[in-house]
């Protein structure tokens, strides 16, 4: 999810892990977190091979 902090915006896990530095806009955001589902999606279809 994106949270928004003082510095700008940072994508966070669901437990609450930092997964960017704080300091990104909103578009730089949207990207990382498409980034992170992306992989995750590939690291699940890898181990099911």
């Amino acid at each position: 999810m994106i949270v928004k902090t003082n510095q700008g915006y940072k994508v966070v896990s669901a437990e609450g892990k930092a997964l960017t530095l704080p300091n990104l806009t909103k578009e730089e955001a949207i990207k990382r977190q498409y980034q992170v589902e992306f992989f995750k999606t590939c690291v699940k279809s890898q181990k099911t091979q």
